[in-house]
């Protein structure tokens, strides 16, 4: 399933979770502002996870990094702490062909 189609079904469960409660146990806007607020933090979390994921699968395959850079390991996993919250995603560890240098392109 594509990040989209995760983030649209997030998006709409969750919306119609929050509107149904709101209204059938008589909470406060606040209670559906901070929930949205929780939700969309959550589907931000899931975009830059999925962007950054990408990211590092383009590379890998491009053709300059194969010219010069040698997959030392897959699935490295790193965590980013953001204002949306923290985003954990796998990467990967390259060995540089010339000069023996490691690092994450």
């Amino acid at each position: 399933m594509n990040i989209i189609q995760q983030v649209l079904e997030v998006i709409t469960k969750e919306y119609y979770e929050n509107l149904n409660t709101l209204v059938m146990n008589q909470e406060n806007v606040s209670d559906l502002i901070l929930k949205t607020d929780k939700m969309l933090k959550n589907v931000g979390t899931m975009l830059l996870k999925d962007s950054l994921e990408e990211i590092d699968q383009c590379v890998r395959k491009s053709n300059e990094r194969k010219a010069n850079w040698y997959i030392e390991r897959r699935y490295d996993v790193k965590t980013l702490s953001t204002i949306i919250g923290d985003v954990t995603y796998e990467r990967t560890y390259y060995m540089n062909k010339h000069t023996g240098e490691y690092a994450y392109l």
